[in-house]
């Protein structure tokens, strides 16, 4: 509130020594030099302005907010690689669910412009509409392909394209064939991320590839212990590989990390298993769980199938002793 009094009385001496009073204090506080950087602006100078930005960064690398000012002045200056290279460490930084959020603030000055046609915008402008159009889950599955398949006709090996580009075409078309390259390129442009890892190891499980799936997903599980879709299709490699006890264990750890609204489908899985299991020892188990969902998640109408297929082979493999017997 003080800044703002001196700035509205034009006292721009007395606001500079109060910024440079905070950063002596803090010198590493990113927030700091952030608002130091901007007030540097609105007076003109821009090479100080910068060096504010650069030292926040410096100082503190996690912080979105003074990256998503250095985009601003880098775009301001024309500068749009370096602003491309500031963005991609905010999208690394932001959560998967923010990500449009930030991409939506960081378009919405240009967005007007880029509506009247390629010739009012140049190819930065265009890259970073796509990008914010390939995040739009308002959009559909064809536009934000398109928006990908844009991006990497200028950048092949832009990371969230390829990743962005591979889910869409597993997840909502599912074409498992085609995502492969894609996701392929997410993982190879990016072999430590825990998320690049988890989607190709899924691709792999819709591809029947098991050992090739459960290798990467057995790489991220301790990084992604708290996600139920990775236990799930852990389980879902380790059932078809007739490795029994660790399928168990790994679909009661999807039951216990799932939201409620996932577990009914974990729940089902699991009785699954246990219709396949060698013996009839854990067929009982498997009617036990078909009733718990049948309680506590009614609208499930796969446990009406599971149940019927858990009956099938108690009642097929009970006669087949009975003939053997007589």
């Amino acid at each position: 509130m003080y800044i703002k009094y001196l700035w509205a009385n034009g006292r721009t001496h007395d606001i500079e020594e109060q910024f440079k009073d905070g950063i002596n204090i803090a010198a590493n506080n990113s927030s700091f030099r952030q608002s130091y950087g901007e007030f540097l602006l609105k007076t003109g100078r821009s090479m100080e302005a910068e060096e504010q930005f650069k030292a926040g960064i410096s100082a503190q690398p996690e912080a979105v907010s003074i990256r998503k000012s250095y985009v601003k002045f880098l775009s301001m200056q024309q500068r749009f690689d370096e602003a491309d290279a500031q963005f991609q460490a905010i999208l690394q930084l932001t959560p998967m669910n923010d990500k449009l959020q930030q991409l939506a603030a960081f378009v919405s000055r240009r967005k007007a412009s880029l509506r009247m046609g390629v010739s009012e915008a140049d190819d930065h402008d265009l890259i970073t509409l796509h990008r914010y159009n390939m995040w739009d889950m308002g959009l559909s599955a064809g536009e934000r392909i398109s928006s990908c398949k844009a991006i990497l006709e200028a950048r092949q090996d832009d990371f969230e394209a390829n990743y962005c580009l591979g889910r869409t075409l597993l997840e909502q078309l599912k074409d498992s064939l085609s995502a492969e390259p894609y996701l392929q390129r997410a993982r190879e442009l990016r072999p430590n991320d825990p998320i690049a890892r988890f989607y190709y190891g899924q691709l792999m499980e819709k591809l029947y590839r098991w050992d090739e799936a459960l290798s990467e997903l057995d790489a991220v599980v301790n990084t992604l212990a708290d996600n139920a879709e990775l236990h799930n299709s852990r389980a879902n490699c380790l059932k078809q590989l007739k490795r029994w006890l660790e399928a168990e264990t790994a679909y009661r750890e999807a039951i216990s990390t799932s939201k409620p609204s996932r577990t009914a489908k974990y729940l089902n899985n699991l009785a699954l298993l246990f219709c396949v299991w060698p013996d009839l020892t854990r067929i009982d188990e498997g009617l036990q769980l078909c009733d718990q969902v049948a309680k506590h998640y009614p609208k499930f109408s796969w446990r009406q199938k599971t149940r019927s297929e858990l009956e099938k082979r108690l009642n097929r493999d009970t006669l087949g002793c009975e003939n053997r017997d007589r």
